[in-house]
């Protein structure tokens, strides 16, 4: 993401101002000040799929839910079976690859799913570098579980060189609250407006930060979700916070996929995620059901889909 954004800085740094500066006083001003859960329905970007819009209750943030079920044609559900839920997270950007994917397994691989995106709803009309800009403040606070002070100050350095400040709103450390969100208020929703899933069944998919939250998941809360697929997770959060915490995983027995790319960095992805690797390997087979899988020449951004669809494979086997 830093990448991305020195490459606008060089090749149109007034104009990504002046939008930063824009979208910085709608962010502040206009998001967040709901207080109650409004759900709208809308048409999706992916054909036939449904879009919800739901302002957390006590999180005051207002997340684009996708939704579709992806019926197997040659494996359909039996009779009276109801369908897993499989959660992904960084919607906007990954829901529909990720449906594709689904249903190319489901024709051998995996079951039908529903399968329900958790997005965010942005202004549609902001230009690339902006748009990303807000996205990331978003999820920099919803997946991260500690105020990492390191990273904020790089943050905070990065929007100031946009003459932006950084969001308020983007503070790290939310994940307990975004974690109940899906629990308490979008799991509600999924069983209320699709009797034919099973929320209880159900399997949380992220990359980067986002496979952060799902083993912050698996550590904090495993009855959470029966299946994890962490691609490429950002270990390295808050000085490798994971790694000094324990695992406590009673008599749930999750299956747990984890994938990284052979060029990630070494410092910041390989090491803490290696790390996690040999330690997750020593607990107890009737702990946990665990697979890991490193992706020859793959980056931190080419690895996600390989591991997703990987990851679908091994917890659904």
């Amino acid at each position: 993401m830093l990448e991305f954004l020195d490459a606008i800085a060089q090749s149109g740094v007034d104009i990504v101002c002046l939008s930063i500066r824009l979208l910085v006083l709608v962010t502040l001003s206009g998001l967040g000040a709901c207080s109650a859960t409004t759900r709208v329905e809308a048409p999706s970007g992916v054909l036939e799929a449904r879009r919800y819009f739901l302002i957390g209750a006590d999180v005051h943030q207002t997340y684009q839910i996708d939704v579709l079920p992806v019926l197997s044609p040659v494996n359909p559900p039996s009779p009276g079976r109801r369908l897993p839920v499989l959660f992904v997270l960084d919607g906007n950007l990954l829901f529909p690859g990720v449906v594709s994917m689904a249903s190319m397994l489901s024709l051998s691989e995996m079951p039908s799913v529903l399968v329900v995106g958790i997005g965010y709803q942005l202004d549609p009309s902001l230009a690339p570098g902006p748009f990303l800009l807000q996205y990331q403040a978003r999820r920099n606070h919803d997946y991260t579980p500690t105020l990492d002070h390191a990273f904020l100050s790089q943050m905070e350095a990065t929007y100031a060189r946009y003459g932006a400040s950084y969001p308020a709103q983007g503070t790290p450390g939310g994940a307990a609250a975004f974690l109940a969100f899906i629990d308490s208020e979008l799991k509600p929703f999924i069983r209320a407006h699709y009797p034919e899933a099973d929320p209880d069944d159900a399997t949380i998919m992220g990359d980067s930060l986002g496979g952060l939250f799902a083993m912050h998941v698996l550590q904090t809360s495993p009855r959470s979700f029966k299946r994890y697929i962490a691609s490429s997770p950002s270990l390295w959060w808050d000085d490798r916070l994971l790694m000094r915490s324990s695992f406590d995983l009673a008599d749930t027995r999750p299956r747990l996929f984890v994938s990284m790319g052979s060029l990630e960095p070494p410092a910041e992805m390989a090491a803490p995620v290696a790390e996690m690797d040999a330690r997750l390997k020593a607990l107890p087979p009737e702990a946990l059901d665990y697979r890991f899988q490193l992706f020859e020449g793959e980056t931190h951004s080419s690895a996600v889909f390989s591991g997703f669809s990987r990851g679908l494979r091994e917890v659904f086997r």
